[in-house]
């Protein structure tokens, strides 16, 4: 479906015109050859907005098969999740992902010229690897980042991203990732019958099982 001349013109005089990623999207003109109807729009709209599918379910499976490999946390994390403040669940699920992360680095470029604490200058266009792990290990960071600690300080983890790479479903995740390990841990003799099976980066599948 695409918009037609005479229906955008009316979309326009009838909705209003935030600045913002989707709005901008939506105004875009693209030439018939990138193929960007109506239907493209709405789908990364939604992406943009929550991101529910692979980062989501990668979330979630690197998390409980932390868990299920470590009993002894796994019974510290299963009884904060049996208890009305789910802030203290919360906080093992962020701490596991400080271990097992989405992305442990990304690939970016440069925009303009940048001078790290050392002095090294690196021009524009540089392609760079951040290494958002190993930032979230760095012991000036954490207290003795080796440890498994719940409850550490949130603004250091990079598990939404950062600044203008900041996840912008990161409000929508912070429910959503804890609540969904939660459910699962609350069921009894909940076991895996193998590891994650990926495909690439991303899980494909993880076989797990409890009693009905």
């Amino acid at each position: 479906m695409k918009l037609t001349a005479p229906l955008r013109k009316v979309a326009q005089m009838v909705m209003p015109r935030p600045d913002d990623i989707v709005g901008r999207m939506l105004r875009a003109q693209f030439p018939k050859e990138v193929d960007f109807n109506l239907q493209r729009a709405g789908v990364n709209a939604g992406g943009l907005l929550i991101g529910t599918i692979e980062t989501t379910a990668q979330a979630t499976v690197q998390t409980i098969q932390f868990l299920l490999k470590r009993p002894e946390l796994l019974l510290q994390a299963q009884k904060a999740a049996s208890l009305d403040d789910p802030a203290q669940f919360d906080a093992f699920v962020w701490e596991v992902l400080r271990f097992v992360p989405i992305s442990p680095y990304m690939f970016r470029q440069t925009a303009s010229e940048y001078t790290f604490a050392n002095g090294t200058v690196i021009p524009p266009g540089t392609n760079v690897l951040a290494l958002t792990q190993s930032a979230m290990f760095d012991p000036r960071a954490f207290d003795h980042p080796e440890e498994f600690k719940p409850g550490r300080n949130w603004y250091r983890y990079f598990t939404f991203g950062y600044g203008a790479h900041e996840c912008l479903g990161k409000y929508v995740g912070m429910v959503m990732i804890p609540e969904i390990v939660r459910q699962i841990l609350l069921q009894p003799n909940l076991e895996a019958a193998a590891d994650i099976v990926y495909d690439g980066h991303m899980p494909k599948s993880y076989a797990i099982s409890w009693t009905a």
